[in-house]
């Protein structure tokens, strides 16, 4: 009840009294003086009439004065019914208002989720455009470098050409020279025979004849100088022959060094040949991929967003690399029925999810087949139980297959079954209101207190850990509401719970 209507009943109440007494007094004096109205009326009736006709007409002026000096009395004398039928009308829409405002609300706030994700999807496409805009930039700037590279060595090619072709020549004239000289040694030896062969037969006659006369003897020793010119002649000529061998080594190990140098260098502009078309190939690439990615962000529906899960897998401790391979292509499988439910299409292969490429410690890319084989290598025989998560590597949009990563994380034991997780005393005298709220109060708590236990939330924009059903929320205001007093509502673990596990709860009222 408000103010003015508690004003009137109490000016009705008071003007009960009001008349009573005036009524009393009027009658009271009238009968003593025994008026009458008409000879046939006695003073009593008189009486009567008289303090019924200053009853009615105090109501009246007080009534008019209501009237005249309040806009609700106004209002309920011209409207009587049609006010309250009118107020109830209003009243219902005003209940309506209320829920379509409710509505509204949830409403917006889904919408301003739906746009925050919206913008964290731009935000990453923007940072891979950009990302993209850099490898852009260094694969061109890599291209100006090899083409400088490439227009070097088809420069240095002329030169070393050059070079071969004189040191060849240099190798013909050596071996010229080498014949002129192997033609001289030829005859100096032949000339050698016949003096050797001369100066025999002259020693044999010198020996025969004795001292024959002085003439052998001159002609003996003549013989004999020209024996020893012979010789040093032939010395020098394989001295020489020696040194030309020699250097014709020199020149045909240059030949060679020019033409491993030569081989080298066809090589080298080979492969900068096949970088350069390669180069030329991605960068035709990346630009497609950013104008594809731009068509995307404003027409395409984004299904997952970078680093989104599509799926986890639990592997258990001591796993054989056999038994974590086959996890591995489960786990790929879970995440390809997820992504066929949110609008994927499937790729060549039939795939609706196919794994990112990947680097090796070289730089080197790993093949799907090799990823998982290198994976299984590094988890087989693990001393702890492993979750792997397949997360989307790209942000993927809708019509398209999903590019996914697979992450091993650690999943160790966080809650033993019943373990207290988090607790708060509330008052079952409290409006319900303020009920729910404390109760949403417990539900941060529940969260915070699983993240710090190291608890591995889904990869999803609200990032759950579980739910909560509404009939277990009902369920427990219930046993509030049904306690007196100050209460302490504990959440328990329900099971056995791992980092990578739901996290299912119960609720107790002590």
């Amino acid at each position: 009840m408000d103010v003015t209507s508690a004003l009137i009943l109490i000016v009705f109440v008071v003007l009960g009294g009001v008349i009573a007494v005036v009524a009393d007094e009027l009658g009271r004096r009238i009968g003593k003086k025994r008026l009458v109205l008409h000879r046939r009326i006695r003073p009593r009736t008189t009486a009567r009439i008289i303090t019924f006709a200053a009853g009615v007409t105090i109501t009246i002026l007080t009534i008019a004065l209501m009237y005249a000096s309040s806009v609700y009395v106004r209002e309920w004398v011209r409207e009587g019914s049609r006010a309250f039928a009118r107020l109830r009308s209003l009243q219902t829409e005003a209940r309506d208002l209320a829920a379509s405002n409710q509505k509204l609300r949830t409403e917006n706030a889904t919408l301003n989720a739906d746009n925050r994700r919206v913008t964290e999807a731009s935000e990453v496409l923007r940072s891979k455009f950009a990302d993209l805009q850099k490898k852009t930039k260094v694969l061109q700037s890599k291209t100006q470098e090899l083409s400088l590279k490439l227009a070097g060595f088809e420069q240095k090619l002329p030169l070393l050409n050059r070079q071969i072709a004189e040191k060849v020549h240099a190798i013909t004239l050596k071996e010229r020279s080498i014949s002129t000289l192997e033609a001289n040694l030829k005859t100096e030896r032949a000339s050698y025979q016949r003096l050797q062969a001369t100066y025999g037969e002259l020693s044999k006659q010198k020996t025969e004849l004795g001292q024959q006369n002085l003439d052998l003897d001159h002609k003996l020793k003549d013989a004999e100088d020209r024996l020893k010119a012979t010789q040093s002649l032939i010395e020098d000529g394989n001295k020489k022959i020696a040194d030309a061998n020699t250097e014709i080594s020199g020149l045909s190990a240059d030949v060679q060094s020019l033409s491993q140098q030569k081989s080298q260098a066809q090589s080298d502009l080979d492969d900068l040949s096949a970088q350069l078309s390669d180069a030329k190939v991605r960068l035709t690439q990346y630009e497609q991929d950013l104008e594809n990615n731009a068509k995307r962000v404003r027409f395409v529906p984004l299904m997952f967003s970078l680093g989104e899960e599509l799926a986890r897998v639990s592997i258990p401790a001591e796993s054989s690399k056999a038994d974590i391979a086959e996890q591995i292509e489960s786990a790929i499988l879970l995440a390809g029925t997820t992504a066929k439910a949110h609008g994927a299409r499937p790729a060549d292969s039939g795939a609706y999810t196919i794994l990112a490429t990947a680097l090796d410690k070289q730089g080197q890319p790993l093949s799907a087949d090799a990823q998982k084989d290198l994976l299984a290598a590094q988890l087989a025989g693990s001393k702890s139980e492993t979750a792997l998560l397949v997360l989307s590597a790209y942000n993927a949009f809708d019509g398209e297959p999903v590019y996914v990563h697979l992450a091993p994380v650690a999943d160790p034991i966080v809650y033993e079954p019943n373990q207290v997780i988090a607790e708060i005393r509330v008052n079952a005298r409290d409006g319900a209101n303020v009920l729910l709220q404390e109760l949403n109060d417990l539900g941060t708590k529940i969260r915070n207190a699983a993240l710090k236990k190291k608890m591995i939330p889904v990869q999803t924009g609200d990032r759950s850990l579980g739910t909560v059903t509404s009939d277990d929320i009902i369920v427990l205001y219930d046993k509030i509401k049904s306690s007196t007093g100050s209460v302490k509502v504990q959440a328990r673990a329900r099971r056995l719970t791992r980092a990578a596990d739901p996290l299912l709860i119960d609720f107790e009222v002590q």
